[in-house]
């Protein structure tokens, strides 16, 4: 969705990690521990 505001806070804590090249756009954003089990 559009419209939705991210703090520099929030997405400092985001898990993610950036590619040497291009990290930018270039990333692997990955699952936290309270992300649900797949039924």
């Amino acid at each position: 969705p559009t419209g939705i505001e991210i703090s520099n806070k929030e997405m400092k804590e985001l898990p993610i990690t950036r590619d040497p090249w291009h990290g930018d756009w270039n990333y692997t954003l990955h699952p936290t521990h309270d992300t649900p089990e797949p039924h």
